[in-house]
């Protein structure tokens, strides 16, 4: 299971990229058997995963990053300062965190809910689509083939919600809306959030 997924593998134990990047596609190599593909079957764009996952990163975990870069060397410095100028200084600090809130960054919370990681999550793997099946399209696999990534995305959002005791429903509507339509991150979060305790 990815327990990893939706914290922030970077501030716990956590395993580099590469070993995130090869458990998802296991994970894919799984999803395809269990549609009745085979093993080699499976094709997984390298670049596209890493960048679906980096935007992931980035966009879950950017705010956080950042406030704990600034604090820490915020604090550093007025550790050498008078108490006058160190009260000052962390005054400095609270404006600079709040003003952070209105630069455009996607997620300012120090620790987004479960349905706001999964959700965003699925989003870049919908958008980078880094799986697929090569296999001869017809009339009885050619959906599951041209849903493939949809399916691996709902498969791996799927087991990150494990981790939450969550389990969502998937219909083949949404396979296909995660398919041929751009949907927001919003809407996904909206889906996710019909998640069920397991």
């Amino acid at each position: 299971m990815p327990t990893y997924l939706l914290i922030d593998w970077e501030t716990q134990q956590h395993p580099s990229m590469k070993i995130v990047m090869g458990e998802l596609c296991r994970m894919s190599i799984f999803c395809a058997q269990e549609l009745g593909f085979s093993k080699e079957a499976v094709q997984v764009d390298s670049a596209s995963l890493y960048c679906a996952l980096s935007r992931y990163l980035r966009d879950i975990f950017g705010y956080q990053r950042i406030t704990d870069s600034i604090s820490s060397r915020l604090e550093s410095f007025a550790s050498t300062c008078s108490t006058e100028r160190r009260g000052e200084l962390l005054k400095i600090q609270d404006a600079i965190l709040a003003d952070l809130r209105d630069c455009g960054i996607r997620i300012s919370s120090d620790n987004p809910y479960v349905h706001k990681r999964a959700a965003f999550l699925l989003y870049h793997l919908t958008i980078a689509k880094p799986f697929y099946v090569k296999s001869p399209i017809n009339t009885e696999v050619g959906e599951k083939v041209a849903y493939f990534n949809a399916y691996s995305s709902m498969f791996i959002v799927n087991a990150a919600l494990a981790t939450a005791n969550l389990t969502l429903n998937v219909s083949i509507d949404l396979i296909r809306d995660l398919t041929y339509h751009n949907l927001t991150r919003s809407s996904l979060e909206a889906v996710l959030r019909t998640a069920k305790k397991r």
